[in-house]
């Protein structure tokens, strides 16, 4: 029986296989480098984002300190050398470097709740332990950190994000660089000098292929910068752009088209599933949840999508105050403390068992380990989908602003039509200033407002004047209100108010000219 092969070159998509397709990695383009841990705290709705270290980690450990033969496949210098450098240059740029980063991190810490996880602590570490090397600069400032964020947030973050700017900014840059290149190809062209041969690189270990990878994400992160910093989950879920004849325009444009395209679904399913201006008629009386399978069913998408949910027993995330989800910080430290104390001789037999040193054996049994449940994140809209199905799940309520025109959640019960965004003209919230617009509107359209001002003005001015006494004052603004409110609802006539004001208070006397 001969051999069949499949031809998929007229191969058509489906919807949802096209849709999938736009999120995936490519020959030269990873969209998912990093490996994040996302904790969901069911109580506060707090999203708790663990972002990945190992790769910043990595580029510094000490098992490339120890003679690495690792060598670059670009330079043929090992790679640890490559990096670390040994000339004025490189430190120059190690200082430019930092400097950025100081800048970055005013403008992002402001912006994010964010803390240093026990992995930041880790990479300071080696620095200490290897003072001969200088301490080199993160490549993203949220590597090895933890970011806290209410459930609804990090969408908002997202939708509203400006990508189209630092997008624009990234594709000039690389289109320089590429027509600097095409000038060099030409050039040798003109001199009949032939293209070069493929290097071909020996894999040689795992600890190579993270490296080179490591190098790569160095590379592609300073020249997206600005695009990756414009929202949380594009920092936290960075690409790595490999190497291509093209110098990665390709892959710079791919990257920012993603990004837009993901904000653009995002800004549509927080339309379809919670505006309640939108199709009310039809769409009003569902739930969330409901128009969110209606959307995917419209879309030819499947009403189902995945998460990676991990089990881990972690020693620095509690789910609650009773083990094994978590203890009281007396219980914890009282367990440290009674390991800590113990003799290293109880501990010999047990580490001889286990192949591990008496000081392991005692450090691993001072900690206390938590089960706790986490997702698995690497990609932005891996990100994205956690959060809005999260929000389903818990039934978050958004509206949009009546003034700004952009959601926002809905706290508790309370109503209000207005979002505490603060307008950048004014320095005023949008709740604030629809107060005030509101306000004007029923001076406008309601006589019996301006009509209790100017007898207020009258008669407080006779108040200060001890024409009126302050107890009658208070009373008559009680009433006067009362009736305000009764005439603006129409339950007593504009002119009937009007007599009551002007009568309330006996006319002022005129004073006698002392001639008369």
């Amino acid at each position: 029986m001969s051999e069949i092969i499949e031809d998929y070159s007229e191969y058509q998509l489906t919807d949802y296989e096209r849709y999938q397709a736009f999120r995936k990695d490519r020959k030269t383009l990873k969209l998912n480098y990093f490996t994040n841990k996302v904790l969901y705290d069911r109580d506060d709705h707090l999203l708790s984002i663990k972002t990945d270290i190992y790769e910043e980690y990595f580029s510094v450990h000490d098992m490339l300190v120890k003679e690495s033969e690792v060598i670059s496949k670009e330079t043929g210098r090992p790679v640890l050398k490559q990096y670390l450098g040994d000339d004025e240059e490189t430190e120059e740029y190690r200082q430019e470097h930092i400097e950025e980063n100081d800048k970055w991190w005013k403008i992002l810490s402001d912006k994010y709740e964010i803390y240093p996880a026990e992995g930041m602590g880790m990479y300071e570490m080696f620095f200490k332990d290897h003072p001969e090397i200088p301490i080199q600069p993160l490549i993203n400032l949220f590597s090895g950190k933890i970011v806290n964020i209410r459930l609804g947030e990090g969408i908002l973050d997202f939708v509203y994000a400006d990508f189209d700017t630092p997008y624009e900014n990234t594709m000039r840059g690389h289109a320089a660089l590429r027509y600097i290149q095409m000038i060099g190809e030409r050039d040798r062209e003109r001199r009949g000098v032939p293209e070069e041969a493929p290097t071909v690189t020996k894999i040689l270990n795992k600890e190579q292929l993270l490296t080179e990878d490591y190098h790569e994400f160095y590379g592609t992160f300073n020249s997206i910068q600005e695009l990756a910093y414009a929202s949380l989950y594009s920092a936290i879920c960075p690409p790595i752009f490999y190497r291509s004849e093209t110098l990665n325009f390709k892959e710079a444009d791919l990257y920012g088209q993603y990004l837009m395209e993901l904000q653009k679904e995002y800004r549509d399913l927080l339309e379809f599933c919670y505006d309640e201006e939108f199709f009310p008629e039809l769409l009003g009386e569902l739930l969330p949840s409901e128009r969110f399978a209606l959307y995917r069913l419209i879309h030819h998408y499947p009403t189902w999508t995945e998460r990676t949910e991990l089990f881990e027993l972690d020693h620095w995330f509690m789910s609650g105050e009773k083990m094994p989800y978590g203890t009281t910080k007396e219980q914890d430290q009282e367990r440290f403390v009674k390991a800590i104390r113990r003799d290293k001789a109880d501990f010999t037999e047990f580490a001889e068992k286990y192949g591990i040193s008496p000081e392991q054996a005692q450090v691993y049994l001072a900690r206390t380990h938590y089960v706790t449940v986490a997702y698995r994140i690497c990609s932005v809209s891996d990100m994205l989908q956690l959060e809005f199905t999260k929000m389903l799940e818990e039934n978050i309520r958004f509206r949009k602003c009546k003034r700004c025109g952009r959601y926002f959640i809905m706290k508790g019960n309370y109503n209000t039509n207005f979002c505490d965004r603060i307008d950048p003209e004014t320095g005023k919230t949008c709740k604030e200033l629809g107060a005030i617009d509101n306000y004007k509107k029923k001076m406008e359209e309601n006589a019996a407002i301006p009509l209790y001002q100017k007898y207020y003005k009258r008669y407080a001015a006779r108040v200060k004047v001890r024409q009126i006494k302050e107890a009658d004052f208070k009373r008559w603004k009680n009433e006067a209100v009362f009736r305000r409110d009764e005439c603006c609802e129409g339950k007593i006539r504009l002119e009937e108010y009007a007599a009551w004001l002007e009568g309330s208070f006996a006319n002022r006397k005129k004073k006698h000219n002392l001639s008369e």
